[in-house]
């Protein structure tokens, strides 16, 4: 996802290269003003490059925040609640992908959405471990009648 801002970083790391008439390329550090020039260059695109990976950082780091809470939420419960977590997460990945290369995000997104499958799998676990507490209690009567045992409800309705 950073991937232009590092190629442009590279760009002016190889930008001093001169060309000798043989072909050779040689960098001069004779002139005081180029030297200066350059390292502030160096240092501003450095700047930028940091603080946008320290963004992604950022951001990363409270979707996956996001995702250890989906994980702690009793989706049978709070369907809502992880509805919203999930629509939390998916405002930030589209605020941070928005304009960017999709193909660039694509490990990312990738990572996220298994991440969310993770959550999922772990609530559908708990969710059929629990489930027997979470349904309501249904109550037959085994009847009796004209030599034949019966269910009151019937048993289709039961079912």
């Amino acid at each position: 996802m950073m991937l232009q801002q590092a190629s442009r970083f590279e760009q002016i790391i190889q930008g001093p290269v001169e060309t000798r008439a043989g072909g050779q390329k040689f960098v001069t550090w004779n002139d005081p003003i180029k030297i200066e020039k350059y390292t502030k260059e160096v240092q501003k695109m450095a700047t930028e490059l940091i603080n946008e990976n320290r963004k992604l950082r950022r951001v990363h780091i409270n979707v996956m925040n996001l995702v250890i809470e989906l994980m702690n939420i009793d989706l049978l419960k709070s369907k809502n609640t992880w509805l919203d977590k999930m629509n939390q997460i998916k405002i930030m990945v589209d605020h941070e992908t928005k304009g960017r290369d999709k193909d660039m995000c694509r490990i990312w997104l990738t990572h996220i959405n298994y991440q969310i499958y993770k959550a999922m799998e772990v609530q559908y676990r708990m969710g059929l471990e629990s489930l027997n507490e979470n349904l309501p209690e249904i109550e037959a009567d085994l009847t009796y009648k004209n030599s034949k045992m019966e269910f009151r409800p019937a048993f289709d309705k039961l079912k």
